[in-house]
């Protein structure tokens, strides 16, 4: 089987340059004004929790930020206040939402001006709902999903989670994914907690997604994205897909390039070119040779390099973990990677680096409900943990 996978792994490297064209890596004067993309970009803001008063910040940036040729549509829902459906409109009041409340109806639930019903943004119904109404009422050259919310990427394979005034508590990943896969979104983004996951990736690849999957490895401070810098570098580009990814990540940087609470990251992956064979391959090596093979630092766990460190987890850095390992075609899975991740920042690596997280759930409470995410039960990934000795 390793053999299999390496001259798999091997043809698809060699090859790649072929059939595929890279995505064009952009420097910021490279940009010109406009080359008739419109756009429309559909926020699924979960704010029924402890965020509720960020989405009102969040809407002021981008009603401040908004230009011709994009519209922006937002599902709010905040704590005790129900939620509704807005238009954002150009409005230079940071103090006010002066956008417009909009009339539809989504999964049963009907909103219109001074209307504004319950909702359990955890319901994947609710989900496709929201992307199907926009998509019918605001027709555009492009589309993107953002997901507002909290999150915390796969444990309990949860994707988003805490709608409060539902009661609810998670939403899947593989629920997100199978809903966006079918409905021709070329940018999905979270704008929420460690969501750049390779479990997370694994869903939508699965799922038979095929564009821009842009979200965080780390934590997401309470401000999130900043909308208003964020749309001023998309009017300011080509408007493409890629443009979307790289003006989400250079705003990014610039918001926390000196954020002094915690590490931060965003990077955007593209899936054509997730090569989920070579991961295979590589997680096969792992279990045979899980104590020697330098992935795992040592039995105390202070790896290499990790993200964030959870009772319930740890989210390793997968590539630095690789390039200090021993497996012997960790170049050729290296150059998969680097291909697959268009763009990428980190607060403390910079720009040079590629970033998505895996997670040790071995030793946690939840480790028999990672075993049962797509991950785990398509590769040796957790058979792995099961033959580390520690």
């Amino acid at each position: 089987m390793i053999k299999k996978g390496l001259l798999f792994l091997i043809f698809f490297v060699l090859t790649s340059c072929m059939f595929f064209r890279e995505p064009q890596k952009l420097l910021p004067g490279s940009f010109t004004k406009d080359n008739g993309n419109t756009w429309t970009i559909m926020v699924y803001m979960n704010g029924d929790n402890s965020l509720s008063d960020y989405t009102v910040l969040d809407i002021n940036e981008m009603e401040k930020g908004i230009y011709d040729g994009v519209n922006i549509i937002v599902l709010q829902d905040r704590k005790n206040m129900g939620a509704r459906i807005l238009k954002i409109k150009k409005d230079e009041n940071i103090y006010f939402i002066n956008s417009v409340e909009l009339t539809a109806s989504i999964n049963g639930k009907n909103f219109a001006p001074g209307v504004y019903p319950e909702i359990d943004m955890l319901d994947k119904n609710n989900l496709s709902g929201f992307i199907d109404y926009c998509k019918l009422n605001f027709p555009s050259d492009k589309y993107a999903l953002i997901i507002w919310s909290h999150s915390d990427g796969w444990r309990s394979y949860k994707g988003i989670n805490s709608d409060e005034d539902s009661g609810s508590n998670l939403m899947k990943n593989s629920d997100i994914a199978s809903v966006v896969a079918p409905r021709g979104i070329s940018v999905v983004a979270f704008d929420s907690c460690l969501q750049g996951t390779l479990e997370n990736i694994w869903e939508f690849k699965k799922a038979g997604y095929n564009g821009f999957l842009i979200a965080s490895p780390n934590n997401v401070p309470g401000t999130g994205w900043d909308y208003n810098d964020f749309l001023e570098r998309l009017e300011n580009s080509y408007k493409r897909e890629f443009d979307f990814a790289y003006s989400a990540i250079i705003s990014y940087s610039n918001t926390y390039k000196n954020y002094p609470y915690r590490r931060v990251s965003l990077s955007a992956y593209y899936l054509p070119y997730f090569d989920t064979e070579s991961f295979k391959a590589f997680f096969t090596y792992l279990k045979n040779n899980a104590n020697s093979s330098g992935f795992f630092n040592d039995s105390l766990h202070s790896y290499w390099d990790t993200y964030e460190v959870w009772p319930l987890g740890k989210h390793i850095d997968f590539y630095t973990s690789l390039l200090n390992s021993n497996y012997p075609y960790k170049n050729l899975l290296a150059s998969v990677i680097s291909r697959f991740i268009v763009y990428s920042w980190d607060s403390v690596k910079g720009n040079s680096y590629s970033g998505f997280s895996i997670v040790d759930a071995k030793g946690t409470g939840y480790y028999a409900t990672y075993k049962i995410i797509n991950l785990a039960v398509d590769t040796d990934w957790d058979n792995a943990l099961d033959a580390r000795s520690w």
